[in-house]
């Protein structure tokens, strides 16, 4: 299930994707054992993988001795597709 989960984060892939009949019909194709996972449990899945990778960011941030910044952009595209970048720079002793 990591990787369906992976998967629908980085595609940008709707929860409900697993409720698609034509999407289990794939699934199943591919192995008829699997078994899908309910929307809700993608969901809540997903909110503890962004709460544990939070936790190990702020752990690092509130640790560390290195100066870092942070640059954030949002913009839209021309078909209505809305984008966020985040990014991290730092210096270290090395």
């Amino acid at each position: 299930m990591n990787c369906l989960i992976k998967w629908i984060i980085t595609d940008q892939q709707a929860f409900s994707l697993v409720e698609n009949d034509d999407f289990q019909l794939f699934i199943n194709a591919l192995d008829p054992r699997f078994q899908l996972p309910l929307r809700q449990l993608i969901s809540e899945s997903i909110i503890k993988l962004y709460n544990s990778q939070r936790e190990i960011l702020c752990n690092f941030f509130e640790k560390t001795q290195h100066k870092f910044s942070i640059t954030t952009d949002a913009w839209t595209f021309c078909i209505n597709l809305e984008y966020l970048a985040i990014t991290l720079y730092w210096i270290n002793e090395n």
